[in-house]
């Protein structure tokens, strides 16, 4: 994947996806491992990246998150 500072690459495999190498200084899309959850994703903020995983199914719950 393209992105703004350089490339990315991603891994999918069995209903999940990772983040396998990136041009950024950090690496904190690497370290961030597999997801495999509807709603989960993974960031790269220097290279502008959003990696979302959506599922085609209906999501029963009804709260993406809770703060405090």
């Amino acid at each position: 994947i393209k992105g703004k500072i350089g490339l990315l690459t991603i891994e999918i495999k069995k209903g999940r996806v990772r983040v396998v190498k990136s041009s950024c200084a950090n690496k904190i899309c690497v370290k961030t491992g597999w997801i495999s959850r509807n709603g989960e994703y993974i960031a790269c903020v220097p290279n502008q990246v959003l990696i979302k995983l959506v599922s085609k199914k209906k999501n029963k719950e009804k709260v993406d998150f809770i703060t405090k």
